[in-house]
């Protein structure tokens, strides 16, 4: 079964999110569970494919798209998709990071992108070393997480003032 889940944070991410979800929908049909996220044109592809081939090419098509700059290809090669159970762990999981930064008041909510996926934490944004650092150690902190992957477009302190 194809699924989608889209995750944007502006006009032109959510173009991207729009086109490569088609570009995969016309490729793959039924074949997969993919899950797109754009940040600052960095694509983030999760979800589930039937093997190796399948990951690749839509990797390839994803870049593709107009005004894709990365592709971060964490595709799972699976015989099944996640359970609601677990896409529903996974959406607390996703809650209680985003709460961390909130509580910490050192980071930029809005800095941050945050998706989850069988119990891996997937980080992007813009910010700063030190900003990453610290969303990377307060990821790690909670509870259920397997994993923090980070996808992070790192820029100096004075551009990180000025956000």
């Amino acid at each position: 079964m194809f699924k989608i889940y889209i995750l944007f944070s502006s006009f032109s991410n959510n173009s991207i999110v729009v086109k490569a979800v088609k570009a995969l929908k016309e490729k793959f049909g039924e074949r997969g569970n993919f899950n797109v996220t754009s940040y600052n044109g960095r694509v983030l592809l999760t979800g589930e494919v039937a093997g190796n081939s399948d990951k690749l090419a839509a990797e390839q098509l994803v870049f593709q798209v107009e005004n894709v700059k990365l592709v971060v290809n964490e595709l799972t090669i699976a015989s099944s998709t996640s359970t609601l159970k677990e896409r529903s762990s996974d959406t607390l999981l996703t809650t209680r990071v985003k709460s961390g930064f909130v509580d910490s008041k050192e980071l930029p909510f809005n800095a941050f992108k945050v998706v989850s996926e069988r119990g891996v934490v997937y980080l992007m944004g813009r910010v700063s070393q030190r900003e990453a650092d610290i969303a990377t150690e307060i990821a790690r902190g909670v509870s259920g997480v397997v994993k923090v992957v980070r996808s992070f477009e790192i820029i100096s302190e004075e551009e990180a003032k000025q956000k």
